[in-house]
């Protein structure tokens, strides 16, 4: 995203995102995107719970693909990042578009587990691998200043969309039954091209203002300030270091080798993994969502097995997409009168998170398990709204490297948790021990964060 300065009649001038506009439209594509596969999605148990009993463990076959859909859909972030350095969002998008499509109209006819793993998991995982980094890259493209308050209200219209898809989809299961439910939601998938057409380019849209007229956002000096890597002072560390293996590599004669290797670390921006606040933001992150996406897949599963009755099932799930927006909705209310440091939203959001799924794995009477099911919904804005932004505000004018590798790196960690959630299961035979692991994983998120966060405090006393 460039922002260059211009000198136009003696008088320098910088191009800056319009913070409106055009970007309205961008917020909604990406909420269309949401809406038409996150959250049918997440209630995959739902739809496919009964099929695939037929074919086995159904928590077994549904964290497996689940599993797989996720960490196609992460692993996808290499191959994003390096399709967004070379083409535009929008194009990326409608890419990412056509296979997710296809994923969803060829899952209509599985019959098997390996065709769910390959439509639903690796098709469907890899169309949103590619429009994922794309809607939030044209996000950042479109804001600045306003971009903690644009992700919040595109958060919030899609968790004002999911509080239907319980209903709908109880309603659609009952009226049309598995298949027809699912060749419903595939024609809905078609709304992604319309989505990513709307990704037009941001810098069609940018202004050009005199610098004096830009305002410079001060954080207040009593607390810790979210700050972007010094790119000039990083990129000159890069080129000293680049210089160093160069001439160990001419000497040595591997000069052809390296020049490629260097090619690919520079287009790819890979010397982020020798950041050490890096690795652990994205690693932090990665453990969040990983917990997140996984919790929720699994509720109605763990709810059948606890004996609710399908009403009360649907009644819940309810309670927890009305809570989930009305946590939404309250920190983009914050979001607009407050500028917060995302990484602390995310570490509070895993903390009390992971008391209150200790509570929800009790087994609680239909009532006291709703107030808890409530609660998590609302704790989730903590991980769905910030996960881009921690990234944005640390990285932002590497976004595109920075999120779409940290997107690998949740594939790694959503691989890794899917088999040892398998194992764990078929070990003890118990659903709630899963449901242990998954709150175990979230709760993890906050170790590498509070270290690196208490050993920053320790060297701002001794300076």
């Amino acid at each position: 995203m460039e922002k260059d300065y211009f000198t136009i009649q003696d008088v320098k001038t910088k191009l800056v995102p319009p913070e409106g506009g055009w970007g309205y439209a961008v917020m909604a594509g990406v909420s269309l995107i949401f809406t038409v596969t996150i959250l049918p999605a997440s209630l995959f148990g739902e739809v496919f719970g009964p099929f695939v009993a037929t074919l086995g463990d159904e928590i077994g076959i549904t964290t497996l693909t689940l599993g797989t859909f996720n960490t196609t859909l992460f692993l996808t972030g290499l191959p994003a990042n390096h399709l967004l350095q070379k083409y535009s969002y929008r194009k990326v998008a409608l890419l990412g578009a056509i296979f997710y499509f296809t994923g969803s109209f060829l899952v209509i006819y599985a019959q098997s587990v390996y065709q769910i793993l390959l439509t639903f998991g690796v098709l469907q995982g890899l169309g949103f691998g590619l429009l994922l980094p794309s809607g939030f890259t044209a996000v950042h493209d479109y804001f600045e200043k306003k971009e903690n308050l644009a992700i919040s209200i595109c958060q919030t219209i899609i968790a004002g969309m999911g509080m239907a898809w319980p209903v709908l989809m109880s309603y659609l299961m009952r009226t049309y039954g598995f298949r027809g439910t699912v060749a419903i939601l595939s024609a809905l998938t078609l709304h992604l091209v319309a989505a990513a057409v709307m990704f037009q380019p941001g810098k069609l849209h940018y202004k050009r203002v005199p610098i004096n007229a830009v305002e410079l956002e001060m954080y207040p000096k009593d607390r810790d300030q979210p700050t972007n890597i010094d790119t000039d002072k990083h990129l000159k560390s890069e080129a000293l270091e680049e210089g160093s293996l160069l001439k160990e590599s001419i000497e040595g004669g591997e000069v052809k080798d390296l020049g490629k290797w260097q090619s690919i670390v520079k287009k790819l921006d890979l010397v982020l993994f020798k950041d050490l606040s890096y690795i652990s933001l994205a690693v932090g992150a990665s453990m969040a969502m990983t917990s997140d996406i996984l919790f929720i897949s699994i509720i109605p599963v763990i709810l059948t097995s606890y004996g609710y009755e399908d009403s009360d099932k649907t009644l819940m799930l309810t309670v927890f997409f009305v809570a989930d927006l009305v946590g939404r909705v309250s920190l983009s209310v914050v979001n607009g009168f407050f500028t917060l440091w995302n990484r602390y939203v995310v570490l509070a959001g895993a903390i009390v998170s992971t008391i209150f799924r200790i509570a929800f794995s009790l087994n609680l009477p239909f009532w006291w398990m709703s107030i808890v099911i409530a609660v998590l919904g609302f704790l989730r804005c903590g991980i769905q709204i910030p996960y881009s932004l921690v990234f944005s505000e640390k990285y932002g004018p590497r976004f595109v490297a920075a999120f779409s590798l940290n997107m690998v790196v949740c594939g790694v960690v959503v691989f890794s948790v899917s088999i040892l959630s398998g194992w764990v299961k078929d070990l003890t035979g118990s659903d709630n021990m899963v449901v242990h692991l998954f709150t175990l994983v979230y709760a993890a998120c906050a170790v590498p964060w509070s270290i690196e966060i208490s050993v920053e405090k320790l060297m701002k006393k001794k300076l």
